[in-house]
């Protein structure tokens, strides 16, 4: 899929005091786009980690 695959257009960040929920769409060989994941990034548990602390909570076709 390539760098296009890993871009800003299929990723999508609503940013929150103590959280950010994200939604990765995922690129497809024939570009269809129809599957994504939803999630949340903790940003206390990421700064104390030193990672991001991420937590799936959906992974469905849209």
């Amino acid at each position: 899929a390539g760098p296009s695959a890993r871009g800003p257009a299929l990723l999508h960040i609503t940013e929150g005091p103590d959280q950010w929920k994200v939604r990765q769409v995922l690129a497809d060989p024939d570009g269809n786009h129809d599957w994504s994941m939803t999630g949340t990034v903790d940003l206390e548990a990421s700064n104390e980690a030193g990672a991001a602390v991420v937590r799936l909570e959906d992974f469905s076709r849209m």
